[in-house]
């Protein structure tokens, strides 16, 4: 994928058969203050509707399908086949910019097996963490996979050496791993109700880190 950067919020994401440009601007010296885009582009999203720093894409050539991010659903929406994602987001509540501050929102895609977070113009802190991660104990401490007490040279019956536990991520340690399928349960609990991402999850030599892999994500939804 090849990325470029415009000004501000804006780039544009080029694909094998897709490119997106981000949080177009109005160009000019007085408005934004930055040059005209003028290339194309499959898909534009923009992160506000009121915002002229993030919302103008007249200056985008291709005839571009234009996707405002706080109209995307909750379940998101497929355009040309990329499919978008909008999550809610404010403005500063310091400054009065006279628009209302909530008129934004981030907004996440997969592109070229890559996962890209665009987050609009947000400026207040990100909510801690949407989903907790826990352990078979239902707390947040790292232990050996020998739970049940058994000797450390019987790791393999649990297919691990070790399990690292955090509020945002839990790693497996492995010393040994055959060809084929592995799986590898965990638990992780809503902090409230929602829709939520499981993020891919990552294999890589820790010494060799041109061997690497990556999972499909999933889409969940937490009613109550």
């Amino acid at each position: 994928m090849k990325i470029k950067f415009y000004a501000h919020a804006s780039f544009r994401l080029e694909g094998d058969r897709l490119t997106v440009i981000t949080d177009p601007y109005t160009p000019g010296p007085r408005s934004a203050g930055f040059d005209p885009i003028h290339e194309t582009a499959d898909i534009v999203i923009m992160s506000s509707a009121t915002d002229r720093f993030h919302s103008d894409p007249s200056h985008i050539l291709g005839n571009p399908t234009v996707v405002n991010a706080l109209e995307i659903p909750p379940k998101g929406v497929t355009v040309k086949g990329l499919t978008i994602r909008g999550l809610p987001s404010m403005e500063s509540l310091t400054h009065d910019f006279g628009r209302d501050p909530r008129d934004n929102a981030m907004y996440t895609f997969t592109l070229e097996a890559i996962r890209v977070l665009h987050l609009g113009d947000i400026g207040n802190p990100i909510p801690v963490q949407q989903l907790e991660a826990l352990n078979e104990r239902l707390n947040t401490a790292s232990h050996e996979g020998n739970v049940s007490g058994e000797p450390h040279s019987y790791w393999q019956e649990y297919g691990y050496n070790n399990k690292e536990v955090r509020g945002k991520r839990v790693s497996f340690f492995i010393t040994e791993m055959d060809r084929g399928r592995h799986t590898f349960p965990y638990f992780a609990r809503a902090t409230h109700a929602g829709e939520f991402v499981a993020m891919p999850a990552e294999v890589y030599a820790m010494y060799d880190l041109t061997v690497w892999g990556r999972s499909a994500s999933s889409v969940f939804t937490v009613a109550r």
